[in-house]
This record gives C-alpha cells, structure tokens and sequence, in this order.
C-alpha cells in the first residue's frame, strides 16, 4: 500500500510528523511518500522514503485557494492509496482528493484548533470567532467525509466520531532518546537549574523569568535555560529586554532558539528540575505537553500549571508537582523546593521515568498507527 504523509506548516523534521509517524510506517513495510517543505533533506534518514518538497509558501500561491489547489495537484500526482494529512489547512485538500481519487484520508489533529483561533490575539475579537467556527466546519467535514481521525490527545478525541477515531499519544521515542543521551553516559553534569524547551509565548517567558526573579529577591540566582524559536513580537530580543527590566542577572538566563530534535534530551539532562508554565486558557485545557514525559525519561522532575491535560498523568505517576498556573508564588517555591531537596527531586524523576518506559512511550502508540493502516487495507 502507497501512503502520502503529507504537511504544508510543519518542519520537514518535525518530531511527530516525520520521526515517529513516517519513519514508523516506513518501518512496518509501507510504500511511504513525504510531501513537505524542505522534504528532500529527509532523504538520507531513510532511503525508503520518496521525499517531495513542497515550492515556498509564496511560489504555492499567494491565496490560500490558489495554493490548495498546488498542493492538491503535487498530492494526487504520486497517486496514493492513503493520505495522511498533518495540518487543518490541508482539510479541503483532503476533500478534493476524497472526490477525485478512490484514496483513503486520514485527518492527524495536533491540537483544538477551533479554540486555538481564539487565541490569535493579533486579530480583532470578531475575526477570531469567525475563524473559530469555519474551524468547526472544516473539521465537521473531515468528520464526516475523511476514513480516519487522528488526534493526539483524548480531550480533542471527543470531538469526532469514535467509529472512525483513534488517539496517538505524543509520547516520545524513547529508543531515539537513548540513542541521543548514548555518548554521555555516566556524565552527571548540571549546568542548569531550570529549563524550558518548547515553544514560547510572552505569558510563559514572564513567568520563567518572573520564578527567576523571585527566588533572587529571596537570595538566590538560579541558572535558567530556555530553549525554543521564541516567536513572540519582538523575539529573543524582547527577552532580553524583560530580563533588564526585572533586574536578573543576564549571565544566568541562558536563550537558545530552536535546535535539532534530538539535541534537546542533553539539554534537559543537563538541568535538574523542567517548567511547564501553561497558560490557564481553554485551548491549553486539552493539549498534553510532550515535554513532561520527556523531562522524566531524561531524568529530571517537574513543576507544571494545574490543567488537566498534565494532571491526569501527575495524579498517577507523582513526578512532578501541579501548581496554580497564575502562580508565580507557587512555582518559584516548588522549584525551590525540588532544587533543595536532590533526593526527592531524584526520586520523583525516577517514578516518572518508569511511568514513561511502561506506558507514555511511542513503542506503544504505534502499534495503533500500524493497526489502522492495517485496517484501512
């Protein structure tokens, strides 16, 4: 069977698009056709794969229908059984491709993004409501027209029919961790104190730095390391300017933009306790933070915002604390805490780590990627 990975927003590399599902379906046998931007520097990762590059976002069109309709012409033309879609622009991509082809379509959904919508604040109120509802249309329409539903969390899972939709937890490669952590062990090394890797917004920087600033009025710098591409307006170099602005010591706020996928398990290796600060709003009320379980298997606790989606796995694995998520009181005393206190912060990292190699992992997630293709047959 020939099966279309197929993205338009995504890196070529991203973690879950390129290395857990592509390279997985490679694994199990399957024909595999990656279609993104940047694809071809794939190539060499897996020689199995047939990698296309998507034009840049200005060659596929300036509208959004003139470049649904490129890409829609780049997909049908490798004339695959499947497509896997990864973004919710691609849904009327998906559509034609359902009306003209006798193909399957699968529809993988990252996140809420209907609720995601209400989030673009750089928008006027009326336009995020606008697109929050042409969001539910589209994805009523996948629903209703598409073979399969993906979704990467069981709060997005109600959303569509169960009949046809499964839930592909992002829990990490734990094998591609052990690859990257390999040359280092046995090296105990701690740089940091407190590390954030992902993707920012100014709420999550100013609490990070605000812990940061608190715990220095109580007498003490702790070293922070925030790693991410850091899009928010005026990037890294507004960063820069909150930490003038709060008076910390620039030497122990370390900024980093994004590096390679699996360069990121030696970094939180190097630190001793994760941050997950998520915001308390509705979207984030149903995304799981890949990072926890990443911050466990390489060997650290974690201090993360009380929001069901992480509450439902520290309830159960006791590797992190849960906190306030407007409490920059709360998480500068739990990170202090854990930082004090190296036996628990050990012990807690530990129980979480095992709560990843028996259950949180992507060896288990995808044994049900291979048990829906096989279904789709």
């Amino acid at each position: 069977m020939k099966v279309c990975i197929l993205t338009s927003t995504h890196k070529w590399n991203d973690n879950r698009v390129f290395y857990k599902e592509t390279l997985s379906l490679s694994e199990f046998g399957y024909d595999v056709v990656y279609i993104a931007q940047d694809a071809a520097k794939a190539k060499d990762i897996d020689k199995r794969i047939k990698c296309v590059d998507l034009p840049p976002k200005n060659k596929l069109g300036s509208t959004s229908l003139k470049g649904m309709l490129n890409i829609y012409k780049i997909a049908k033309r490798e004339k695959c059984d499947v497509y896997h879609l990864q973004d919710p622009d691609l849904i009327y991509v998906g559509l034609l491709l359902k009306m003209t082809t006798n193909a399957k379509v699968i529809y993988d959904v990252h996140e809420d993004y209907p609720n995601d919508m209400l989030t673009k604040y750089y928008l006027k109120p009326y336009m995020r409501k606008i697109l929050s509802k042409i969001m539910v249309l589209s994805e009523w329409l996948a629903d209703k027209f598409f073979d399969a539903i993906v979704t990467a969390d069981n709060f997005v899972y109600e959303q569509f029919s169960p009949r046809k939709t499964i839930v592909l937890y992002n829990y990490p490669d734990t094998n591609k961790i052990d690859d990257a952590l390999a040359p280092y062990k046995g090296n105990n090394e701690k740089r940091w104190d407190l590390i954030f890797p992902g993707t920012t917004t100014k709420e999550r920087i100013n609490m990070i730095l605000n812990v940061a600033k608190y715990l220095q009025e109580l007498g003490r710098v702790i070293n922070v390391a925030i790693i991410s591409p850091f899009v928010v307006d005026g990037g890294i170099d507004w960063v820069k300017e909150r930490i003038n602005e709060l008076g910390l010591e620039p030497s122990a706020i370390h900024l980093q933009k994004r590096v390679p996928t699996y360069e990121v398990p030696r970094l939180i290796q190097l630190s001793k306790v994760g941050i997950i600060p998520w915001e308390n709003i509705s979207k984030l009320h149903k995304n799981i933070p890949t990072k926890l379980f990443e911050y466990w298997y390489c060997g650290i606790p974690a201090v993360v915002s009380d929001l069901p989606p992480c509450a439902q796995f520290v309830n159960r694995a006791k590797g992190a604390f849960l906190v306030n998520p407007d409490s920059i009181e709360e998480f500068s005393e739990k990170v202090a805490y854990l930082l004090d206190h190296p036996e628990v912060a050990t012990e807690m990292a530990e129980i979480g780590k095992d709560f990843v190699i028996r259950e949180c992992n992507w060896d288990v997630e995808k044994i049900k990627l291979k048990k829906l293709y096989e279904r789709l047959k």
